[in-house]
């Protein structure tokens, strides 16, 4: 089942018993309170993955000699960081490493052994809102990727299948804890829908159970499919 706003208001409410009972609250205070809270939060661990194609001839800051520092088009979307950068390996077309014309596997092998040690790897620097500055510097006019980490969109549309459930869950706690505050000094509400029994006590642990989560999402970061790992090999002699 997707990610929308239905599912997540169907799944919400069922937390909070409003099979059973009326909630003292609207669908759109439940909808402003996941926008608010909940997904920036969620995005810091897991965030949106936005490919943006950059334009050396378009996109190049005009103050920049160098051509190496541009503006990102990220179409209204909230940059967290970058993941990464992909440009146009130059070699491929260089007349001098004729093997990589060739579907020979020892060929291809020793041209990247000999890129490995004679080139420099790609880096870069994020600045917000939407800056990237690449290194090393180089002239080139041809157009590159970034992967930019955003926060979701408000549609939820962004956010995979497999993540559904912690979405919901952190959603949840995070309306548990917003209508807590303000609700706690009441045993019952009059509304239209008649005296609401407020049943609170299941709202109180919101807090802790919010931080117990978020530390499951940090000791899951590095185990995510696609993190960028570093492995460290112990050398023998």
């Amino acid at each position: 089942m997707s990610v929308n706003p239905t599912t997540l208001l169907r799944h919400i409410k069922a937390q909070l018993g409003a099979t059973t009972r009326p909630l003292p609250f609207s669908d759109k205070d439940i909808l402003e309170v996941v926008e608010e809270e909940t997904l920036p939060t969620f995005s810091k661990y897991y965030p949106y993955m936005y490919p943006i194609m950059v334009d050396p001839k378009t996109d190049a800051l005009e103050s920049d000699t160098f051509k190496s520092v541009f503006n990102m088009n990220t179409n209204g979307l909230e940059v967290l960081g970058v993941k990464g950068t992909y440009r146009t390996d130059g070699m491929a077309s260089d007349a001098r490493y004729p093997y990589y014309n060739t579907n020979n596997i020892f060929d291809i092998a020793i041209a990247n052994n000999y890129l490995s040690m004679t080139q420099v790897s790609d880096t870069f620097a994020f600045y917000p809102p939407n800056i990237i500055e690449l290194f090393p510097k180089m002239y080139d006019t041809r157009p590159f990727m970034v992967i930019v980490k955003c926060v979701h969109l408000p549609s939820y549309q962004s956010i995979p299948v497999k993540l559904k459930d912690q979405f919901f869950d952190l959603a949840t706690l995070d309306i548990k804890i917003a209508f807590y505050e303000p609700l706690k000094h009441y045993d019952q509400l009059n509304t239209p829908f008649g005296t609401i029994d407020l049943k609170l006590g299941d709202l109180e642990n919101a807090k802790s159970d919010r931080a117990e989560l978020l530390e499951k999402f940090r000791s899951m970061y590095l185990k995510e499919p696609e993190r960028k790992k570093i492995w460290i090999g112990k050398g023998t002699m």
